[in-house]
């Protein structure tokens, strides 16, 4: 939790144990964590299990 160890201000602290900071804006000096663009530029495709309600069919969705 970067909050708590001084490298960013969070200006939300955690509320407790397992509880992380939050922030509210986007850090000024970024660091580079990686050395090279991830990915190959080829599609992902992903799967997720959501235990919520399904969405609604385009047809129904107002959104």
């Amino acid at each position: 939790m970067l909050g708590d160890t001084g490298l960013l201000n969070s200006g939300l602290s955690g509320a407790g144990a397992g509880v992380q900071a939050g922030y509210t804006s986007y850090p000024s000096d970024l660091v580079k964590s990686v050395s090279r663009t991830p990915g190959d530029g080829s599609t992902v495709r992903v799967m997720t299990v959501s235990f919520g309600t399904p969405p609604k069919p385009a047809s129904a969705n107002r959104f």
